[in-house]
Parts: C-alpha cells; structure tokens; sequence
C-alpha cells in the first residue's frame, strides 16, 4: 500500500497538483491499514474493532433509512435535484462504499457465532434493497449485496470448491467486463439493458470517453491529485470517471495501475493452504465485492474505507503463511 499511495503524491508533485491533499490522502490510508495491522495480530482487539465498525456503521444506516423514510425527494438542506436526493451519505448510489467495512466486521462476527448471516447483516443488504426499490434503483449496490450473500452460501461454508481459482476467475471475469466496457462491445449495451440502464450507463460512457482521452496524454505518471472544479471541468463530473481503472490510470499513470493489479492477483501468489479458513474466503468475496464497485463508481475519495478490506486480506493470508512456514521449521 506505501508504494500505491506515494506513487500518487509523486504523480501529484510532478504535475503540481494538490500536493498537501494527495499526502493527507495516503497518510490516511497508510495508518488505517497500520491500525488494522495490530488489530488482526490481537485477538481481542480484532473483536473489539469489528464490534466497534459493524455497531457504529450500523447505527448512521439505520438513520439514513429513517431520513429516507422521512424525506423521500431527499433532505431539503442538501438535496438540489429531486431526480437524484440525497441523505447522509450523498446520493443513494454512494451508501454501499460507506456502509461496506461495517457490513464485512458484521459478517466476520457473524461467522464468530457460528451463523452464515445475522439480523445484523441483513439489515445491512435489505436496507440497500430498500433504497433500490423506493428511491432509485442502485444496480452496482444490490449486485454487491447478492454478490456477498452468495458467496457466503455457496464458498464459505463449503469444501467442495478451490477458493484460489473461484478468485482467479471472478477477477479475470472483472478485468474482461472492464475491457468491454472502455472498448464499447456491442455485449455492453445487452449489460447495460439487464440492468435497467440506458446503454451510456447513465452517462457513464461519456465520462469514461473524457478521461480515456486524457489518459492518453499522461500515460506513464498521470496527472496527481487535482483541484475537484478543474477534474469536473476536464472529465465532467467532480467524482472523476466512475470507473476506478480509469480514475487511477488518470491519476496515477500505468505504474498506479501496475500497482492494483499486483494487489488483486497477490493472493493468488501464495502456496499457503487456507480451503478451511472460513474468515479468509468470506474476506476474498468482500475483496471480489469491492472490485466489482471499481467497475462503475467513483473510488478515490473513498480508499480509506475500500482498501482496508482488501489489505485484510493480503494480511491475513501473510499472517497464515507465516505461521505454517514456523510449523515447517519447528518439524525440522
């Protein structure tokens, strides 16, 4: 995670951008995966930090569905197209990025008490439902939200499949829907349909088309952290693109690009036997369930909260395979 982040506060620099941001910003994402470093490697802690992220992320959920129940055209103060309303957490489309680590702790906890999904995770995934069904409906939560249900039902309690390569496909079927996507194949507009979706994906394509333009450009360093009116101006919208792959190419260049996907395939590196370890294969399909939101949304102001889950994972792989190589060396 250190040579991702200073990958964007070099990029940054170089470009002259919003240099203090950009350091703020990895700083921030550096000691949240330090903290989850101590956390993990302290059995108490790590209940203690689960207990604390479901229960707090729960608590301002459950507030945001009464707000939705209460003002169904969104909160007056902040809402400034009744078309798109917005609550706590913005627009409803962003409610599954805030809401994902408190979702991962409960099914970690869940899983503790010998349950496949608790009252707890199901508020989680049935208030997603809920926004989907009466505000707008938000394709990339609830598909997140299936995603983690059948993962649970099907892999995490289930010896009868290699998690490995249910990873190494569900990533590479992630990587072949984003190359259909930059590229415009006609399947896409066929996705773009089963989803209820225009075929621009909600004028998602002329953004992608905007950034892909600019990426060109600055293929190698990127163009850093900039100032949200001047990424509005060039892209179109101050999110960026709403495609992680592309926000991060534009951003940090091909390197910050090399850099994820070494993230995401690094678990697939490892000899390390984990096939009865249901915690590490709930936290592949939480990993896989973050993926899937780099496909359509916009990530970057929200790496604090995505990252950490998938750093769990390549952590807690390393923790596992540093305790069978002391069992190997003990043996001898």
């Amino acid at each position: 995670m250190i040579g991702f982040n200073l990958i964007l506060v070099l990029s940054t620099f170089i470009n002259k951008g919003e240099i203090t941001e950009s350091i703020k910003h990895a700083v921030t994402v550096l000691i949240i995966c330090l903290i989850l470093i101590d956390v993990i490697d302290n059995n108490i802690k790590k209940i203690s930090y689960m207990h604390a992220i479901r229960d707090l992320t729960l608590f301002f959920f459950v507030i945001n569905l009464l707000m939705i129940k209460l003002y169904p055209t969104g909160i007056p103060s902040i809402t400034y197209d009744p078309k798109f309303p917005n609550y706590l957490y913005g627009n409803v489309n962003s409610t599954i990025k805030h809401i994902l680590p408190g979702m991962c702790c409960s099914s970690l906890l869940d899983f503790r008490n010998n349950k496949k999904v608790s009252f707890n995770t199901l508020i989680f995934i049935f208030g997603i439902f809920y926004q989907a069904i009466f505000v707008y409906f938000t394709a990339t939560a609830v598909i997140n939200c299936l995603f983690i249900l059948g993962w649970i039902y099907i892999f995490c309690f289930s010896n009868k499949y290699n998690i490995r390569k249910v990873y190494l496909i569900s990533i590479t079927l992630i990587f072949t829907i984003e190359i259909m996507l930059v590229s415009r194949l006609k399947s896409v507009s066929l996705i773009s349909n089963m989803l209820g979706k225009d075929f621009t994906f909600s004028g998602r394509i002329y953004l992608w088309d905007n950034v892909m333009n600019l990426i060109t450009k600055k293929i190698f360093i990127g163009y850093g952290v900039m100032d949200d009116s001047l990424v509005a101006f060039l892209i179109g919208n101050f999110y960026g693109s709403h495609n992680y792959f592309l926000d991060l190419l534009f951003q940090r260049g091909i390197f910050g690009l090399i850099f994820l996907i070494i993230i995401m395939i690094y678990p697939l590196l490892t000899k390390v036997d984990f096939k009865n370890d249901k915690y590490i294969n709930l936290l592949f399909g939480y990993s896989v369930s973050c993926f899937i939101l780099f496909l359509t949304e916009p990530i970057y102001n929200k790496e604090y909260l995505i990252l950490p889950i998938i750093f769990s994972l390549i952590y807690s792989i390393e923790k596992l395979n540093n305790i069978s190589l002391k069992g190997l060396n003990s043996e001898k």
